[in-house]
C-alpha cells in the first residue's frame, strides 16, 4: 500500500468507523461470555432471568425504588442482580440488612469504585464513598473523635441553637407578611449555616456561597453521584457512551465549579 493510499484514508472521517466499533463491541462481549464458562456458586441468592451484556438493566425504571420491591416480591429480601455483566446483591428487608450491615459488616463494609464518585470526591479523599482501606479505618477515627463523640456534638450545640433560632425568626417575619416560604430551601440554608460555622468558624449567610447557585451545584453534585455512568458497567465501551451522552462534559462542569468553592472556603481555615 502506498504512502498517498494511506494519507487518503487517514483523511476521511472516522464517525463510521467509530459507529462500527461501538457496534462490534458489544457483540465481541456477549462472544467472551458465551466462551468463557462462569464459574458456579451453590449458595447465590436468587436472581431474576436476565438478558445478554445488559443483564438486569431492562427491569429498572426511574423509580429505582419501585422497581426493586417489584422485583423483591419475586425473588424475596436477598437478591442478586446484573447491572450489565456486574453482579449486585440487593437487600430489602430490616433483618438482613441487621446481619449484612451489623452481624457481618466486616464483609460488607467497603464501596464499590464509581466513575462519577471518584471525580466528584478528588479520587475518594472523603468518608462516605472511599473504599474500605486502612485510609478509611483512619479517617472514620478521626471523625469518630472529632465530630461524633458527645463531648464535641455538645461543643456544636450553641451553633444549632442559634442557626435554629435565627431560621424561626424568618418564619415568623415571613407569616407576619402573609409571605410563602420553600421550605426545602429554608432547610438548606439552615443546614448549611450550621455545617459552615462548625467547619469554617463563619458565616454561610452573606457569604458567595449564600445564592440559588451554589445550592443548585449541590444539588447537581448529588445528582451526579447517583446517575448510572456506563463506564461502571461496561468498562471502555461504557466511558465511549459516556462521552457521546454528555455525562463527562456535565461532570467537569461540576468539578470545576466545586474546585473553585473549596479553593475559596481552603484559605479561612
Amino acid at each position: 500500500m502506498s504512502l498517498d493510499t494511506i494519507i487518503r484514508l487517514l483523511s476521511r472521517p472516522m464517525w463510521p468507523l467509530l459507529a462500527l466499533i461501538l457496534l462490534a463491541c458489544p457483540l465481541l462481549l456477549l462472544l467472551l461470555r458465551l466462551i468463557r464458562k462462569p464459574k458456579q456458586c451453590p449458595n447465590k441468592p436468587p436472581s431474576p432471568p436476565k438478558l445478554p451484556i445488559i443483564g438486569n438493566l431492562h427491569q429498572l425504571d426511574a423509580l429505582l425504588h419501585q422497581s426493586l420491591a417489584k422485583l423483591a416480591e419475586k425473588c424475596g429480601p436477598v437478591m442478586l442482580l446484573h447491572f450489565g455483566p456486574e453482579p449486585a446483591i440487593v437487600i430489602s428487608s430490616a433483618a438482613a440488612a441487621k446481619e449484612a450491615l451489623k452481624t457481618r459488616d466486616a464483609d460488607f463494609s467497603s464501596r464499590p469504585r464509581m466513575f462519577c464518585g471518584a471525580k466528584i470526591t478528588y479520587n475518594y479523599s472523603d468518608v462516605a464513598l472511599v473504599p474500605y482501606s486502612e485510609y478509611w479505618r483512619q479517617m472514620k477515627k478521626i471523625t469518630t473523635l472529632e465530630l461524633y463523640s458527645s463531648k464535641r456534638v455538645q461543643s456544636f450545640g450553641s451553633v444549632r441553637v442559634d442557626e435554629v433560632n435565627a431560621m424561626l425568626e424568618s418564619l415568623a417575619v415571613s407569616a407576619a407578611k402573609g409571605e410563602a416560604v420553600d421550605l426545602g430551601e429554608m432547610m438548606f440554608t439552615l443546614t448549611a449555616s450550621i455545617m459552615f460555622k462548625i467547619a469554617f468558624g463563619t458565616s454561610f449567610k452573606g457569604s458567595m456561597m449564600d445564592d440559588k447557585g451554589f445550592e443548585k451545584l449541590v444539588h447537581e453534585a448529588e445528582g451526579l453521584l447517583g446517575t448510572f455512568a456506563a463506564a461502571d458497567f461496561f468498562g471502555c465501551v461504557g466511558w465511549v457512551v459516556d462521552k457521546l451522552t454528555g455525562l463527562h462534559l456535565r461532570l467537569d462542569r461540576t468539578f470545576r465549579r466545586l474546585d473553585q468553592f473549596f479553593q475559596h472556603v481552603v484559605p479561612i481555615v
